[in-house]
């Protein structure tokens, strides 16, 4: 079985795929479109991204094929769209720099759609979940143009754009070609690692960019928490133990106390992972050893300044001290 057959069978199989997409996205778009962007959201207009725009993509880039062939004097004898998979057949008398232009001009189109897509979802009018739903169309369509298409030309047998884009018969085309594919590349994974980009995006998108913190950057945050523990426990009305702590990969604050029976604590941890502070409470019953419940208060997504993070400890102190004793009872009868 053919590379180009193969192909034809897993784009009827995402066609159908696509089609429950979009009946999903349909039923959800008051919920998607709101002001409030969640990760099942992001997660249903990534989908709708590759599964509805995606083919779109397609159909532009294979109508810019077209179009240079009618412009080189040739004549289209075939056109065929399988929404992830089209093709355009033609005939006429092409010089090798009218075959690289035919080849150029569908790719050209779908930079276009790509570089278009991010421009709009940086610096457009839209809400979040738009912006959100342009950035993954413009990183498929930049990521399959410049990335995946170009080394499935190489491996397979399939003989596309890029297999005559790259052909002997222009090399003054071709590699000036190669150098702009190369800086594309290469301008796309600096973009992708930069943070001003990443920071944009998130405000853009209003979702956080994972990251891990540098080493200064956890002293930074070991810092800020350890001076906003001790104004803590200082203001409190009575004992309070700070404990902090700074690692190779983690920083964190823990306020310890006593009060109605019970050992209260709460904790700021770094996540490594994603450079999130995750926020924590625990209860320890002093009449029954072992008791005990756990409860994740939240995460806090930026860096703030001490008085913000002694601000945010102390409204968790005040909401852990007012937790009765029956809580833990409570937790255990659940498990």
């Amino acid at each position: 079985m053919s590379t180009f057959l193969l192909f034809q069978l897993a784009s009827v199989l995402l066609a159908i795929v696509a089609i429950g997409v979009l009946v999903t996205t349909v039923r959800a778009r008051r919920t998607l479109f709101d002001e409030t962007l969640t990760l099942a959201d992001r997660q249903q207009l990534s989908e709708a991204a590759f599964f509805l725009l995606l083919p779109l993509g397609v159909l532009l880039h294979e109508l810019g094929h077209a179009i240079a062939v009618r412009l080189a004097g040739g004549q289209v004898v075939g056109f065929g769209f399988l929404f992830f998979l089209g093709w355009v057949e033609h005939t006429g008398s092409y010089t090798p720099a009218e075959l690289y232009w035919i080849a150029l001009s569908g790719n050209l189109v779908s930079l276009g759609l790509g570089l278009g897509a991010l421009a709009l979802a940086l610096f457009g009018p839209f809400g979040r979940a738009v912006n959100w739903l342009l950035l993954v169309f413009s990183g498929l369509e930049l990521g399959t143009t410049l990335v995946f298409y170009p080394l499935l030309d190489l491996v397979s047998d399939l003989h596309g754009d890029w297999a005559t884009i790259y052909r002997e018969g222009t090399p003054v085309l071709s590699g000036v070609t190669a150098l702009a594919h190369a800086g594309m590349v290469v301008a796309g994974l600096f973009l992708w690692r930069s943070s001003r980009f990443r920071l944009l995006v998130e405000q853009r998108t209003g979702a956080r960019w994972p990251r891990r913190l540098t080493a200064g950057q956890r002293r930074a945050l070991a810092s800020n928490l350890a001076e906003a523990a001790e104004r803590v426990a200082g203001s409190w009305g009575s004992p309070v133990e700070a404990i902090t702590g700074l690692g190779l990969d983690h920083a964190g604050v823990a306020l310890r106390w006593e009060s109605g029976g019970l050992r209260r604590r709460i904790e700021a941890l770094l996540v490594p992972e994603s450079g999130l502070l995750e926020l924590r409470a625990e209860l320890d019953s002093l009449a029954s050893p072992g008791a005990r419940l756990r409860q994740r208060l939240g995460v806090l997504d930026r860096p703030l300044p001490p008085e913000d993070l002694a601000g945010i400890l102390r409204r968790m102190m005040e909401i852990v001290d007012r937790w009765p004793a029956q809580a833990i009872v409570e937790q255990a009868g659940d498990g």
